[in-house]
């Protein structure tokens, strides 16, 4: 998000993590302002209405996998252990945690709060105490909320409408509040941050991305150049065209797998580039926010790319395009090169250096020669004299999958490269071609 520093925000977020809440627990804050007027900011937590904390799931199971189930707990109160997937304090330590946020009500409408795991030590509604459990009126608007606890464990709490029905999430991997019609949307910034500008670099040849928001996409940028956006789905709601030439696409069907007519609410977007660009490029995302869906916040589900043939550096592929960062599967990587009559007719070897993490390498068509582990070297056979097509295709691990979901089995993308890194050569005896 660009201006994030200012706003107290990391730059990254993982879709789906947002700020929901300031942090007071135990922080000094940081004063922003004129020497006649202050504002007091304290750092934001951020959390998924998804999947919870990142980084600090619920109990899963002792074995590999999720066992299908997040905790409903989204505060995680004292330290965490990630080995018992729970909050572990150290002998003598004393518990305390504080939290301030607004509720937004998109009219007015009764409501209260609902806890869950550790209750609250005290609990207020615009500067007035009020118990959990008891229903509260709410005029539209946005409404300050705090909360703090004195005890160690995990808890939620949730502003929760008694005027509709409570429809507690289905979706796999969700917490109960996911998208619960009832639970209304948490705001830190009280509705002032109504826009936000997103940057992500593109992998080689993207064709297309597909967009789901909770706000409005303004406008799109590619490699320095306007994109074609398209609406895809506007969330049954008749949203009107937007700017700059935007047009709309008939409606995804609702029978789409973890859809239901609650997530009606978000957008669907198609963006294309005008132009076709072969390699990485820059995207930028003018966002239009919806009360609570600031941040990673505002994109609910991964972008979607649809990617042709293009070019890319030899390297870690996680660290050369943010679309590929948590992309786990494969790649072919192709090269054209041209030998002598001599060099043709010795014995080749091939080094591809480094892999991440198997590969299938293929000449002129070949069958293909399969490298599960180093040496990543390999006598190729079936060159000619002129042009030789040499293929390598490259699968990775799940480690980058796992990156956006909560588990403890992943290292980091730095720890576990994906693709061929590289650098690679042929050998004809003595003679070697890079």
């Amino acid at each position: 998000m660009v201006g994030a520093e200012t706003l107290n925000l990391p730059a990254e977020m993982m879709v789906g993590f947002g700020p929901q809440f300031e942090d007071m627990s135990g922080h000094a804050g940081r004063m922003d302002g004129s020497s006649s007027l202050y504002t007091l900011h304290f750092p934001f937590y951020i959390f998924s209405w998804r999947e919870g904390v990142e980084g600090k799931p619920g109990f899963q199971n002792w074995h590999h996998g999720l066992n299908g189930v997040v905790g409903d707990d989204f505060f995680v109160l004292g330290p965490y252990n990630m080995r018992l997937y729970d909050v572990a304090p150290s002998r003598g330590a004393k518990p305390g945690a504080a939290y301030k946020t607004f509720v937004y009500a998109p009219c007015a409408c009764k409501a209260k709060p609902v806890s869950h795991g550790v209750e609250p030590k005290a609990l207020t509604l615009d500067g007035k105490s009020c118990k959990v459990g008891e229903e509260v009126a709410l005029a539209a608007g946005y409404h300050e909320l705090s909360v703090s606890y004195d005890k160690f464990g995990r808890a939620a709490l949730v502003m929760m409408r008694t005027d509709i029905a409570s429809e507690p999430s289905k979706v796999p991997l969700s917490m109960c509040w996911y998208n619960d019609p009832a639970v209304l949307p948490f705001d830190p910034f009280g509705g002032k941050v109504k826009e936000g500008v997103y940057t992500a670099t593109l992998p080689p040849a993207c064709d297309a991305i597909e967009i789901t928001l909770r706000g409005t996409l303004l406008s799109a940028n590619i490699a320095g150049a306007d994109a074609e956006v398209t609406l895809v789905d506007d969330g049954g709601r008749g949203a009107p065209a937007l700017p700059g030439g935007t047009t709309s696409a008939p409606a995804l069907p609702d029978n789409v797998v973890g859809r239901s007519p609650r997530d009606r609410r978000e957008k669907t977007y198609r963006v294309k580039p005008r132009l076709a660009n072969a390699g990485v490029a820059a995207l930028t995302l003018k966002v239009a926010h919806e009360p609570g869906f600031t941040g990673g916040a505002a994109f609910t589900e991964p972008m979607r790319l649809t990617c042709g043939k293009g070019k890319i550096a030899l390297g870690n592929w996680a660290l050369i395009a943010d679309g590929l960062r948590f992309y786990s599967g494969g790649a072919v990587y192709e090269k054209t090169f041209t030998l002598t009559k001599e060099q043709a007719a010795a014995t080749a070897t091939l080094d591809l250096g480094r892999v991440g993490a198997c590969c299938g390498v293929s000449v002129n068509g070949g069958a293909e020669k399969v490298l599960c582990c180093p040496p990543w070297c390999v006598e190729i056979d079936g060159l000619k004299e002129g042009t030789n097509t040499l293929k390598v295709t490259v699968y990775n691990t799940l480690n980058n999958h796992y990156q956006t979901i909560p588990t403890r089995y992943r290292t980091t993308v730095e720890n576990e490269p994906s693709g061929l890194i590289g650098p690679v050569t042929i050998s004809f005896g003595e003679q070697q071609l890079k």
